[in-house]
């Protein structure tokens, strides 16, 4: 997942790069992450579901005998992937979520920063 990635790239706007509020940062980041990063699962594994059932049938997707790159249903992943990739946790619109993340990131550590006596703008 992108989480961590997110909240370093966030760390700076959020600290306004003032030393006292990094520290604090680097102490609620995994506090507010872990929460955060389950909402997202939840929503890209709902999402990863309802494209796999769209591009494969019922018993390509539950195949009896577990799963091979070999069989029919592997070969039509490997040539339907990316498409499929391009569908996974994209919003209606077909765009890929990246803002929504970040910007539910910041507004958390914020909230949390600002709850521990920090001054933002």
């Amino acid at each position: 997942m992108l989480l961590p990635a997110i909240l370093l790239r966030i760390k700076p706007v959020v600290t306004q790069e003032r030393a006292e509020l990094e520290s604090d940062y680097d102490l609620i980041a995994p506090k507010v992450g872990g929460p955060l990063y389950a909402v997202l699962q939840t929503k890209c594994s709902r999402q990863a579901a309802t494209v796999y059932a769209a591009n494969f049938t019922v018993d390509e997707n539950a195949p009896n005998g577990g799963f091979s790159f070999v069989q029919p249903a592997g070969q039509k992943l490997i040539e339907k992937w990316p498409a499929i990739a391009q569908q996974n946790c994209a919003d209606r619109s077909g765009r890929q979520p990246q803002g929504l993340p970040r910007k539910f990131a910041a507004f958390r550590l914020t909230d949390a920063l600002r709850q521990k006596g920090h001054k933002l703008n």
